[in-house]
């Protein structure tokens, strides 16, 4: 039996399982994700703290390396890349975070239609719910990627966070 595709996506990091995703919404369209290093699925990619192990382990990190940098004694930079669906994703830590406004609006500022910040985020509210905030402008309760608040947010990090703003930084609860 012969196999034909609509679409063939190679790659499953973030871009390509969130594409491959939208596609399939359409039964009608058959896709073909392909990716070469395998699941990702380790207790070590579902954990923040095992990004640790992770990086630099063939199994999950492609290992990629920079060319000897003059600059730096003629050393070598590690450039960690995910292996396996996810991507590098699976090497993030389990860390969400959006670009801030501003890098947003001056690529925007250099000619790239459709990239400022206010262009993107109905992208970022469509990928994500956050439960943990008010639905609003900024965040939604409809995406795929569920996210919530550290689990081990303590006092040692309050105390941090109340000695910097005591030191003079402005607190923002939604960075």
């Amino acid at each position: 039996m012969k196999k034909t595709f609509d679409y063939i996506i190679a790659g499953g990091g973030s871009a390509g399982c969130t594409l491959a995703s939208r596609l399939s919404e359409n039964k009608d369209i058959k896709v073909l994700l392909v990716e070469a290093g395998g699941s990702g699925k380790s207790l070590f990619t579902q954990m923040p703290g095992g990004n640790g192990y992770i990086f630099g382990n063939p199994k999950f990190d492609w290992g990629f390396e920079s060319i000897p940098q003059p600059s730096l004694n003629n050393r070598k930079i590690l450039y960690p890349r995910g292996k396996g669906l996810g991507g590098s994703s699976l090497l993030n830590g389990m860390i969400y975070m959006r670009g801030a406004p501003g890098d947003f609006n001056r690529w925007r500022q250099k000619g790239l239609e459709g990239w400022s910040y206010n262009d993107v985020l109905p992208y970022f509210k469509k990928s994500a719910s956050a439960f943990h905030r008010e639905k609003n402008e900024y965040h939604s309760h409809s995406g795929p990627l569920k996210l919530t608040p550290a689990g081990n947010y303590n006092s040692i990090d309050k105390a941090f966070i109340d000695a910097c703003v005591e030191a003079g930084a402005e607190i923002n609860n939604d960075f």
